[in-house]
């Protein structure tokens, strides 16, 4: 069960996305059993029995259509941030603001 969760918090979209048309949500991957099975190295029934314990502990959710399954990590902000920090480079001044630097003088007294 924690590989397949694991597995679906790495690979969900971290921002809104489109695929065919459709709005994929941030925290949301278009997949299917079959192919998680694949990328995870379990086998399908596997990957059923930890997807279904996954919905009952309220971790996930999915939506499925005759065409494909959207699952969905629940409190998805919790595991990866809110999508609205500041994702600006630190500085080299910025750096050195948090660091005390001792120099030889110091360290003797």
């Amino acid at each position: 069960m924690s590989r397949v969760f694991l597995h679906l918090l790495i690979t969900v979209n971290w921002t809104d996305k489109k695929w065919k048309g459709q709005e994929i949500k941030r925290g949301s991957i278009v997949s299917s059993y079959e192919k998680l099975a694949t990328e995870t190295g379990l086998s399908v029934m596997q990957v059923r029995t930890a997807i279904k314990k996954l919905k009952s502990t309220g971790e996930l959710t999915s939506k499925s259509s005759n065409k494909n399954t959207v699952f969905i990590v629940n409190n998805y902000d919790l595991y990866q941030g809110d999508n609205k920090q500041n994702n600006k480079p630190v500085t080299t001044e910025q750096q050195t603001d948090n660091i005390q630097i001792t120099t030889t003088k110091e360290s003797k007294e």
